[in-house]
């Protein structure tokens, strides 16, 4: 009997001790690094302008425009897809127009729209899979 009653007390304690495992997918999306050119005299897709400048743009974080025209890479191990706004800085409100970065695939040249970042607004970002 003081056996039996132990156990039965022991009992909702050994539940608290085992140990819960949870899987949990851990996007690493955010620290997606991809090469970003700058170009102004953006003409169309297949003619970006004049190449001014070189940077990056990292996954998750809205960039702030500053020429005619953006030359977007694509990720070395992600799919991605490049988000423009046109006419906020921060990437609110309804997206403008997206553009697809496959692995293996093309840069995309983008049309900002932005002509003077002081009179001109625009804004991206860059999304990649987990």
């Amino acid at each position: 009997m003081l056996f039996t009653t132990v156990s039965l007390l022991a009992l909702p304690l050994l539940s608290l001790a085992s140990p819960i495992t949870s899987r949990q997918a851990v996007c690493s999306s955010s620290t997606t690094i991809v090469k970003m050119d700058y170009y102004q005299g953006y003409m169309s897709p297949s003619n970006c302008g004049v190449d001014v400048s070189s940077g990056n743009i990292t996954a998750n974080v809205c960039t702030n425009m500053v020429t005619q025209g953006v030359n977007v890479f694509p990720s070395d191990s992600k799919n991605c897809v490049f988000t423009l706004w046109r006419g906020v800085t921060d990437c609110s409100g309804t997206p403008a127009s997206t553009y697809d970065l496959t692995v293996g695939g093309s840069a995309q040249c983008v049309g900002t729209g932005v002509m003077e970042p002081r009179w001109y607004h625009g804004s991206g970002k860059l999304t990649c899979e987990c």
